[in-house]
């Protein structure tokens, strides 16, 4: 963790991850944040300061969503585009297969202006089994960045890797339960 920035009461991380860009030195770093902040006014501001952006999309940017999430668009993808990783940890397994395309190959020419520096959509398709029980879910990520399906299959699971690890300091190092805590 590089910096934090406390949200303001009645508001959310949409208005302070922008003063948290501010505060840090983000040039040359690529940016990876929540579907929360796939915002326009955040991926200006990550790539005034010269750095790059993955950000999770879902449904919070509708249009764009669903755009992106369009079998027909992935079914092009070619196997030198596409990363599987396999993690068997704690009883359970868990499968990633990541895809990458150039997105001014397949998103009309608005969806990029409105997005500055969009070079890449990504999908990550998910199959998580424990205790003999499958479950799958797939996300799209947008990114300034270019790369291979490699590179975006580790990014984006080591910005998952750094949100549990700080949650998991938030709940056990700062426990919010414990009345006596200085940090709080």
């Amino acid at each position: 963790c590089v910096g934090q920035q406390k949200v303001d009461d009645k508001s959310n991380e949409i208005t302070a991850i922008p003063k948290l860009l501010d505060a840090i030195d983000i040039e040359g770093a690529t940016i990876t944040i929540d579907a929360i902040g796939t915002q326009e006014e955040i991926v200006e501001k990550i790539v005034s300061k010269n750095a790059d952006y993955i950000l999770a999309l879902k449904e919070n940017q509708k249009t764009l969503y669903h755009e992106v999430d369009d079998d027909l668009i992935w079914s092009q993808v070619t196997s030198s585009e596409i990363d599987c990783t396999e993690d068997k940890k704690h009883g359970r397994k868990e499968i990633r297969k990541c895809k990458v395309i150039n997105a001014e190959e397949f998103l009309e020419k608005p969806f990029i202006e409105k997005w500055k520096g969009l070079n890449t959509l990504v999908r990550i398709d998910y199959e998580r089994v424990e205790n003999g029980t499958v479950s799958s879910n797939t996300r799209y990520y947008i990114s300034s960045k270019l790369g291979n399906a490699s590179y975006f299959n580790h990014a984006i699971r080591g910005h998952w890797s750094i949100e549990n690890q700080l949650h998991w300091h938030l709940d056990v190092t700062f426990n919010p339960t414990c009345q006596e805590c200085p940090f709080l």
